[in-house]
C-alpha cells in the first residue's frame, strides 16, 4: 500500500515536495512536470493523503458547514446552485469541503442550528439571515469559530456578512428612466418590506415616490413566472396605469410580459420591463437575452463568501468586499 514516504522514494523527491504537490493550496508552487510524475505514481497506486490523518494532526475538520433551512428550495434554486458552485470550488482550492447541514422549519429549528454551531462538526459556518433567531444570535455571539451571515450587514468579532452593493445599479436605473416615464413607473415585488424595493426608494430622485404593487409569487423558482402571470392578470387594471414595470426578479418580469402580450401588447415598445437576477445571462440559458436586468453575480457571491471564511480561518482580518451589482441594458428597457 502506498504512503507519502513510498511515493517520495519512487519519484526520488522529498516528502515535503510530494505533500505540496498533493495539497490544493500549494500544488501551483510545484513544477508541472514534477507534479505530473507524482500524480502518475499516486494514480497507479490509487493513493491520496488521508483527510482523517490531517484532521487528527491539526485538530481541524477542513469542512465549512452551510446551514440550510430548506434544502429543497436551496438546491432546487438555479441561482443558489451557482452560489454553491462558487463556494465549493473556492473552498476546494484551499483544501476544504462544503458540508450541508439541514435545519427543518419547525419548532426545533433553532435548537438544531445552535447544536451545529457548538458541535465542532465544521471549522466555520455559512448561515442565512432568515435563520437568525434570538437563540441563534446568542449562539453565534458565543461561538468559537467563524460564522458568515448572508444578506445583511452584521459585524461582530467572529461573524462576517456578505455585502451586496445594489444601490449603484438601482441608481443607474433611475438615471436611465426618461423624465416623462418616471411618473408611470411602478415597483413590483412580493411585499413592501422587500430589501430591493427599499433600496429603489433610497435611490429615487427627490420628488419621485416610487409606487409599489404587490404580486404574490411562490418561493418555488419553477412556479414564479406562472404565479406572476396569474397575479398580473388579476391586477391588470392596476397595471395598465403604468408604463415601466421594475420587478424584484426576472421571472416576475417575464410573468408580467406574458400577461400583457396575451392582450397584444409588446414588451420594449408598448410597455417596459426591468428585472433582477440575469437569468437569461446564466451559462445554462439558451436564446438571445431580451430582459433588461441587474446581474445578481451569484457565483461571485459564492467565491467571495468562501474567501471571507478562509481569511477568517487563517486568522487574517477579512477584507470587507462589496460585490457591486451591475445593470444590464437590453431590449425590454432600451434606455
Amino acid at each position: 500500500m502506498l504512503s507519502i514516504k513510498e511515493v517520495a522514494r519512487l519519484t526520488g523527491l522529498s516528502t515535503a515536495t510530494v505533500s505540496r504537490a498533493l495539497d490544493p493550496r500549494y500544488a501551483a508552487k510545484v513544477k508541472p512536470e514534477t507534479r505530473a510524475r507524482i500524480l502518475e505514481i499516486c494514480n497507479t497506486g490509487n493513493y491520496r493523503p488521508g483527510l482523517a490523518g490531517r484532521s487528527f494532526a491539526t485538530g481541524k475538520s477542513y469542512k465549512v458547514g452551510f446551514i440550510s433551512g430548506g434544502p429543497a428550495d436551496d438546491f432546487g434554486n438555479l441561482f443558489q446552485g451557482y452560489f454553491f458552485q462558487g463556494v465549493g470550488f473556492e473552498l476546494q482550492k484551499a483544501g476544504y469541503s462544503l458540508l450541508l447541514l439541514c435545519a427543518p422549519d419547525n419548532e426545533e429549528k433553532s435548537d438544531l442550528i445552535v447544536n451545529f454551531l457548538r458541535s465542532g462538526v465544521a471549522d466555520a459556518y455559512i448561515i442565512g439571515s432568515c435563520l437568525m433567531t434570538e437563540a441563534v444570535e446568542q449562539a453565534v455571539a458565543e461561538c468559537q469559530v467563524p460564522v458568515l451571515r448572508l444578506s445583511r450587514r452584521y459585524l461582530k468579532e467572529n461573524c462576517r456578512t456578505l455585502h451586496l452593493d445594489l444601490n449603484s445599479a438601482y441608481g443607474d436605473i433611475w438615471r436611465r428612466i426618461p423624465e416623462e416615464l418616471r411618473a408611470q413607473t411602478v415597483y413590483c415585488c412580493r411585499n413592501r418590506q422587500e430589501n430591493k424595493y427599499q433600496i429603489a426608494l433610497e435611490e429615487a430622485p427627490e420628488g419621485y415616490p416610487l409606487p409599489f404593487l404587490e404580486l404574490y409569487t411562490s418561493c418555488n423558482l419553477a412556479e414564479v413566472r406562472r404565479h406572476a402571470y396569474l397575479a398580473a392578470c388579476e391586477k391588470r387594471k392596476s397595471l395598465e396605469a403604468y408604463k415601466v414595470f421594475w420587478c424584484s426578479s426576472d421571472l416576475m418580469a417575464l410573468g408580467i410580459k406574458d400577461a400583457f402580450e396575451e392582450k397584444g401588447k409588446i414588451a420594449g415598445k408598448d410597455f417596459y420591463l426591468i428585472g433582477y437576477d440575469n437569468i437569461e445571462g446564466l451559462p445554462s440559458a439558451v436564446g438571445t437575452p431580451f430582459l433588461s436586468t441587474v446581474d445578481g453575480a451569484w457565483e461571485m457571491q459564492g467565491v467571495v463568501a468562501a474567501r471571507t471564511v478562509l481569511e477568517t480561518l487563517e486568522r487574517q482580518t477579512p477584507v470587507e468586499r462589496k460585490i457591486r451589482l451591475k445593470y444590464i441594458r437590453r431590449e425590454s428597457f432600451p434606455f
